[in-house]
Order: C-alpha cells, then structure tokens, then sequence
C-alpha cells in the first residue's frame, strides 16, 4: 500500500489511515505494514537507524540539541556503552550493492565527538569484508575529530560494511 497517512492509533493493535487525494477508499481488512525505525533506542537488538546496525547492548538515539552538534549538522547519531568491551556502529553493504567495490579501494570517514569520557576510551573506524578487516587509528580525543579508513576490497568479497569501532567504559557518550 502506498499514499496513506496514519490518522489513528490504536497501541499494538491497530490504525487507521486516508488515502491521498483522489483515491478511492477500499473495503478495510488485515494488512501487514513495514515501519520505518530510527533503531533500537533499548539496546535490546542490534537495529540502528535504517539500515545501520550496532552492538546489540549498545544504546543510540537521535539527537537535535544545538550543544551536542557538529557545526552545519542538524541531528547526529548518540551513542551511550553499556560494557567496556568492544561496541561497533556499521552500515552493511550487502548483495548485489558489494559488486561495484570490487577490486577498489574503498574509504570511509566521519565526524565523532566522545562528549562524556570516563578513564581511557578510544575509537576507530573501521571497513570489514567477507575476506577480513582494516582499522584505522585508534582515537582518545575529545571534541569533534575526523577519522578516516581506506581499504581495498577484494574481488571475491561477499560483504562490506564500514564502521566505527568503541571502546570505553560504561556509560561513556559518543556522537
């Protein structure tokens, strides 16, 4: 189904929706909806926003205050650590998306501010593929800090996903 605007809810069990304008209204019956996410905000499952994934543990929320932002950036990714082990952020390219990075080298960089640092955490970013992982530096600045990692992907990989990678302590913020 497509051009409907959910104009009611009803909690686990229902909503109600109008079609855009000129449509016809059919019949009203069981439908199976697909919604779109901004991730798992729990730390229940390894859901990210649409399509990245995150360590299962790991709590994110989108974020909209000013004091938090990247200059010229709107929203940004936070990011809490539920354990000082390991804790990832990625973006799976998966399928027939992996053919056109073959052979090549792929580089993939972003902004990332540890707000709240609790001893000596760092982070690093990261591309991994079927056939293995490259990481980049290893980050223990606070403040926004660019990082970047290039890679050459082989020609027989069947996965790539570029990422960050955390380690810190409990509690510890990241944007």
């Amino acid at each position: 189904m497509t051009g409907i605007e959910v104009t009611a809810v009803v909690a686990n069990t229902s909503f109600t929706g109008s079609l855009a304008q000129g449509l016809l209204s059919g019949a009203s019956g069981a439908a199976t909806a697909s919604i779109i996410t901004r991730g798992d905000l729990t730390a229940s499952t390894g859901a990210g926003p649409d399509p990245w994934n995150k360590t299962t543990a790991m709590t994110i929320w989108v974020d909209d205050h000013a004091a938090n932002a990247k200059d010229g950036s709107k929203y940004q990714v936070g990011l809490r650590l539920t354990s000082t082990l390991a804790q990832s952020f990625w973006y799976p390219i998966t399928g027939t998306h992996v053919t056109q990075y073959l052979g090549r080298t792929l580089v993939f960089g972003c902004w990332v501010n540890y707000k709240v640092r609790s001893g000596s955490g760092t982070y690093r970013p990261f591309i991994t593929t079927s056939l293995g992982t490259t990481y980049g530096t290893a980050i223990s600045a606070t403040g926004w800090t660019w990082v970047e990692v290039s890679a050459t992907i082989g020609t027989t990989a069947t996965t790539i996903s570029p990422g960050i990678e955390f380690n810190g302590a409990v509690a510890d913020v990241l944007y």
